[in-house]
């Protein structure tokens, strides 16, 4: 999730720079499988990239757009024109051909504005912030779904989605964590650095495989427990299960957003690593919507934080993440590493 960061004015211009928190870019789909053939190869290639550039937009506008809003304005599709001034830029991988029949798997990256035009001609709203990483946990009775849902969160571009999943990289998983094991979550999250563990239990079904999502939060300790969804692989109802985390985050957003609050805070450092690491922390805030930089020096900087929830709530947040936020007499709110404001 990248904030917005507007300038008013900066001492030094080159401390400051905005970035993506992590490395993920939502307008990108990647891995998409295209199978097509032919009267001639050539024929099949162009079948075959036309119907990968159409699932990758139905997947991306999907994912930057609210449900509810779409099926209440009965948006149509993009035309194929349309879609080709989307595209940014298009790899293919995995590729395999014949007279008459061409497959691979396509990864698209979309152009942020056209996509914007597209969407406000049609009156929706574009949806892009990305939620903090939640670190993805696999489960299975069985080894073959379990396995088939690893390789669908290592290979299936879940970095890229408003949720942004990470993986565990192997090791042991301790399987309580299906049943929302709290201990268990914080002792894994701290492992990797995050502060949410979501669990994908999987199960086979006569048509498929149900998915039974578990979203643990380790900082507040609440558990949510989602209703199963199913696909007809692993791969499919994972990413349905992804999107229905994607939604989510994208109504609790807009429920933040309408009830933002403006907080002015003087931002403590002492070095230019300090700055970054301030800044990430505060990109990275779940509960902060935007920061507006109004001053910056060598040693601090001003802003206005527009912020969700309680104070208390933010404090909590930020001090998880070794940053302090309190009240000074002379300066009012500050924010500073957690050791320096002591």
């Amino acid at each position: 999730m990248t904030k917005l960061y507007r300038f008013i004015f900066v001492f030094v211009f080159m401390l400051f720079a905005t970035r993506t928190a992590y490395g993920s870019d939502p307008f990108k789909v990647v891995n998409i499988p295209v199978d097509a053939t032919g009267v001639t190869a050539i024929e099949a290639q162009e079948a075959a990239l036309q119907q990968g550039q159409a699932k990758a937009a139905d997947i991306l506008l999907k994912r930057v757009t609210v449900p509810s809003e779409v099926a209440a304005k009965g948006v149509p599709s993009p035309t194929p024109e349309m879609i080709g001034r989307m595209i940014r830029a298009l790899e293919i991988s995995n590729e395999q051909r014949t007279a008459q029949r061409y497959y691979g798997e396509v990864t698209i990256a979309f152009n942020p504005t056209e996509v914007r035009r597209f969407l406000r001609a049609n009156g929706l709203t574009l949806f892009s912030s990305q939620a903090q990483p939640r670190l993805a946990v696999a489960l299975s009775n069985s080894p073959a779904v379990q396995a088939a849902l690893n390789k669908a969160l290592s290979s299936g571009g879940f970095i890229n989605s408003l949720t942004p999943l990470k993986t565990t990289g192997g090791g042991y998983i301790d399987t309580s964590l299906a049943n929302g094991n709290m201990s268990a979550a914080k002792l894994l999250a701290a492992s990797h650095g995050v502060q949410y563990v979501t669990v994908f239990n999987g199960s086979e079904t006569l048509d498929g495989v149900n998915v039974n999502m578990i979203d643990i939060a380790v900082l507040s300790e609440e558990v949510r427990r989602y209703p199963a969804v199913s696909g007809y692989n692993a791969g499919t109802a994972l990413q349905n299960a992804v999107a229905v985390l994607e939604t989510n985050w994208k109504e609790q957003s807009a429920s933040f957003a309408a009830t933002a609050q403006d907080l002015p805070v003087s931002i403590l450092f002492n070095s230019h690593q300090d700055w970054r690491m301030l800044q990430d922390v505060i990109d990275d805030s779940a509960q902060i919507q935007s920061a507006q930089l109004t001053a910056l020096s060598k040693d601090g900087a001003l802003m206005i934080l527009s912020y969700s929830g309680n104070i208390a709530k933010l404090t909590q947040e930020l001090s998880y993440k070794g940053v302090g936020l309190k009240q000074d007499p002379k300066l009012g709110v500050v924010i500073g590493r957690s050791s320096y404001l002591r």
